[in-house]
């Protein structure tokens, strides 16, 4: 799933996107103490009636707001979900990492390496679109995650579920291709299919008006 660019990343419930200590990269800052935010996927996941089977992830960090000398500070933690792409609820857990704050922000001396975790056996639904989310739970201090370094990858069954699969459609962005109409008089911009006869003509009135004619139109055609 691409992820190793700031567009494949929708920043939520606090994170946000900052210069990277390497630029020009852009890292996700967390957010600071005591927060849970999320780094939500921008590309829904379209599994055509299969059932996903395995999920991985992979991320560098840095760690700040470090404890002063003999002072304890609980590190931050990351999770990954599954949640369904129309709605955004929580489908799934799947995935929990250990404490990460051994690669300070403030001492900076380069990113972590890579912290890797996976989930085989999976057997979720996936006639519906689905989303990958991680949750930064912050704890006592924050994490930077470097977006170059993002990595996420899926694999499916070979079963198909009960459920008619949903036909992909683009949900990278925002939709900008719908129309609404807020007045009934406004319907007829969209030229409903229609035929039409003429009934009477005025040629033989001076001066001669040939469009000048009366109209039977049947609308009986169109489709909404």
């Amino acid at each position: 799933i691409p992820s190793s660019t700031e567009m494949d990343w929708r920043a939520e419930d606090g994170s946000t996107f900052v210069p990277s200590s390497t630029l020009p990269s852009q890292d996700v800052r967390s957010g600071g103490p005591g927060q849970v935010s999320s780094l939500v996927s921008a590309h829904a996941i379209f599994g055509n009636g299969h059932y996903l089977s395995s999920v991985s992830v992979g991320l560098t960090y840095v760690s700040g707001y470090p404890p002063y000398p003999g002072q304890h500070k609980k590190g931050c933690n990351v999770t990954l979900h599954v949640l369904d792409a129309q709605t955004g609820a929580e489908l799934a857990l799947l995935w929990a990492s250990q404490e990460l704050s051994a690669y300070s922000f403030d001492d900076f001396k380069g990113y972590s390496k890579p912290v890797n975790g996976s989930v085989t056996g999976l057997n979720l639904p996936n006639s519906k679109p689905v989303r990958l989310s991680l949750k930064v739970h912050n704890n006592n201090r924050n994490l930077q995650l470097r977006v170059a370094d993002l990595t996420l990858s899926i694999s499916w069954t070979t079963d198909l579920g009960p459920e008619p699969p949903v036909a992909p459609y683009n949900q990278t962005t925002p939709a900008a291709d719908a129309a609404t109409v807020t007045r009934g008089p406004l319907l007829y911009a969209l030229r409903p299919k229609s035929h039409s006869k003429v009934t009477k003509r005025y040629d033989s009135l001076l001066p001669d008006r040939p469009l000048a004619v009366d109209y039977e139109i049947d609308g009986s055609a169109a489709r909404w």
